[in-house]
């Protein structure tokens, strides 16, 4: 019984290898298809994609520079990860559908069943509330604001109207403060309601004078204290003989005028045609304020941008003073 005992778990042991060493072929087996699959895959995706370089967010490169017809199209040469052709117009970069530019549309990366990427992750609803809300920007009547005497600046967009176009200069201006602010140029911005703000440049000298307050209300304006020395540009007549003012505006308002005093009143919504201008540096730790300005005048239409020095304003900070002639025409 000893024996038949020693004999049967004899036998167990040999099983038990066999069935280890064919569980261990099988295993090197499966490990050596998918090390092939993984070699195929790799010879197929490097042919594929040997002209053309994809980033990490999906867009794809090609190798080969763009045609002279595709660059006159704008094609910068790479596609989004849903095959659309990436084109660069007016400094901004679109995508358009590969076949406007004569291009082959990239097919969308799907290996292993993954999603391709979608062109758009706003909702329908996103889409249709952003529609309404330009739709009835485009549809609103022009708007105006005020001016305010001791000087402004203005200028009126193209564009689908007054109202869309201020309201579109008021949140780029409000990208523009956050900008300075985080560049250090401006220190405790606050926003002010105009109207408010108005109030004070509101008086009957200044109403029977024509002026009106200085203000848009179609926008806030917002106050700041400035970090860096700023440089500005000053108009005014000489009878008025106000050469020292808060109202300023910056070098490129007025840069495109040529001079000219009487574009400069039009262009300022001014009383009279500036007979003088100075440039004047603003130190740092000076409190200001800078709004939108509308009508005033001759003016129809808010626009511009407008600083006003509300610390004393002192003679130092003005630089150069010459008077308005207008620039020659070049022929």
């Amino acid at each position: 019984m000893q024996r038949q005992q020693r004999q049967q778990q004899a036998a167990q042991g040999r099983q038990q290898a066999q069935d280890t060493q064919r569980q261990a072929q099988q295993s090197q087996q499966q490990r050596q298809a998918q090390q092939n699959a993984a070699a195929q895959r790799g010879s197929f995706g490097a042919n594929a994609g040997a002209d053309r370089r994809t980033f990490s967010n999906g867009v794809s490169k090609s190798n080969q520079p763009p045609t002279t017809a595709q660059l006159a199209k704008g094609y910068t040469g790479k596609q989004t990860p849903d095959g659309r052709a990436l084109v660069k117009f007016q400094g901004r970069v679109l995508a358009v559908p590969a076949s406007r530019i004569g291009v082959k549309p990239r097919q969308p990366a799907n290996d292993g069943g993954a999603p391709s990427a979608s062109s758009t992750s706003w909702t329908t609803k996103q889409r249709a509330t952003v529609r309404a809300d330009v739709q009835k920007l485009a549809g609103s009547p022009p708007g105006g604001g005020g001016s305010g005497k001791g000087g402004s600046a203005g200028g009126s967009n193209g564009g689908l109207s007054s109202t869309f176009n201020a309201a579109a200069r008021a949140r780029v201006e409000a990208a523009r403060v956050a900008r300075m602010g985080q560049g250090a140029q401006m220190a405790g911005v606050v926003r002010g309601n105009s109207r408010e703000e108005n109030l004070k440049y509101d008086t009957p000298k200044a109403r029977e004078e024509g002026w009106r307050p200085p203000h848009s209300t179609g926008s806030n304006f917002r106050s700041y204290v400035s970090q860096r020395t700023e440089r500005f540009v000053r108009v005014w007549h000489e009878t008025e003989n106000k050469k020292v003012g808060g109202f300023m505006v910056r070098e490129k308002e007025i840069a495109h005028l040529g001079n000219d005093p009487e574009k400069i009143q039009a262009h300022l919504g001014l009383k009279q045609a500036p007979t003088h201008i100075a440039v004047l540096e603003v130190p740092p730790n000076t409190k200001m304020q800078m709004s939108v300005i509308g009508e005033n005048f001759e003016r129809k239409r808010a626009g511009g941008f407008q600083y006003i020095v509300t610390d004393t304003v002192s003679e130092d900070w003005f630089k150069s003073t010459r008077k308005l002639e207008p620039s020659p025409v070049k022929h």
